[in-house]
């Protein structure tokens, strides 16, 4: 029975809505105190009220995990990539409402940050820097890398006819 509300942005309706909000307290009166405003009645409670905390509050979930073969851990039935050094490593990810972040436990260091994935996906979210020291040990597997389409065509034809040791030295050097 409510019409939606209609804005031309997120930030329209932040701006409209307080001024739509105050307006009927601002003309109404209070129900016992009938010749009050109901605005006048909060004045007390307002200079009681504490001020807001000067740090910006990041609701941020931590967990644990241990990173698979490859260097990948599951948060929230999604798996993103901390790279092959860190395989069978215990590692500690903050996950945000829009991003996730991998650190080492011992440092505090972050190793990834991804964009959150909500919802269970098949595939890992990487980074193409953390992959590349793992190509670079085994470069036999590039033909089956995932991050092989990210190459511009021209580079990805050349590596696809290079000997192995050609391979190995280029994609060392990409790394």
């Amino acid at each position: 029975m409510v019409p939606p509300l209609e804005a031309g942005s997120h930030e329209q309706p932040a701006r409209v809505m307080p001024g739509r909000c105050d307006e009927p307290v601002r003309t109404r009166c209070h129900y016992k105190l009938l010749d009050v405003p109901i605005m006048e009645c909060f004045d007390e409670d307002r200079k009681a009220l504490m001020p807001l905390p000067s740090t910006r509050f990041d609701p941020i979930r931590w967990g644990s995990g241990k990173a698979d073969r490859y260097g990948r851990i599951e948060i929230d039935s999604n798996r993103y990539l901390a790279g092959g050094k860190w395989h069978g490593g215990k590692l500690v990810a903050a996950a945000g409402w829009d991003s996730v972040r991998i650190t080492d436990p011992s440092s505090g260091e972050m190793i990834a940050e991804y964009p959150r994935r909500y919802g269970g996906a098949s595939s890992t979210l990487q980074d193409p820097a953390l992959v590349m020291p793992m190509l670079t040990a085994r470069p036999g597997s590039w033909k089956e890398t995932p991050i092989r389409p990210d190459f511009p065509e021209d580079v990805r034809a050349w590596l696809d006819q290079a000997d192995k040791q050609r391979l190995h030295d280029s994609l060392k050097a990409i790394a």
